[in-house]
């Protein structure tokens, strides 16, 4: 009933796999399982936008006419309502949640990759802005004495000039 063209396989496989290849390799994007309202609000969206475009009797000229107006004849509001009612539901319940949970998983080693590199950096001993990821001193923090001793020799200082 849904014939898969080869138009179908590039404009959603091909594309799919571009942009998880972009995410997890060349910019290391890290998925958090707080990010999954976005994605099932995006679904809902998408839903909600296919019932009003699929119901609303605005005509597409572009279409041929005897094609129903839907994004996807699996999403074809006017013609199987129930059916559609019952993809979205899979889609924004089941499988918005299912690929979450994979991406989810398969960023988590990119995810300590990144943190071990974040706190390199607040200790000091690597530069990610630095193209060469040159060793740096260490910034003086507040556990370091000379910081402490600095703050109080200065915190005295404003304190004995107000009190004149």
């Amino acid at each position: 009933d849904f014939p898969l063209t080869v138009y179908d396989i590039f404009t959603h496989g091909i594309t799919f796999l571009c942009v998880v290849f972009d995410g997890f390799v060349v910019n290391r994007t890290p998925v958090d399982l707080k990010h999954f309202a976005v994605n099932s609000g995006f679904a809902l969206l998408y839903i909600t936008w296919s019932l009003i475009q699929g119901l609303v009797p605005i005509d597409n000229p572009w279409k041929e006419p005897d094609v129903s107006q839907s994004l996807y004849k699996v999403l074809d509001w006017d013609a199987e309502p129930v059916m559609s009612a019952i993809v979205g539901v899979m889609v924004v319940f089941v499988a918005v949640p299912v690929f979450h949970i994979i991406f989810w998983a398969i960023s988590l080693p990119l995810q300590v990759y990144l943190d071990v590199y974040e706190a390199q950096e607040t200790a000091g001993k690597v530069d990610l802005d630095d193209e060469e990821d040159q060793v740096k001193e260490a910034p003086l923090t507040k556990a370091d004495s000379t910081y402490n001793k600095e703050n109080k020799d200065a915190e005295e200082s404003s304190v004995s000039s107000c009190e004149v």
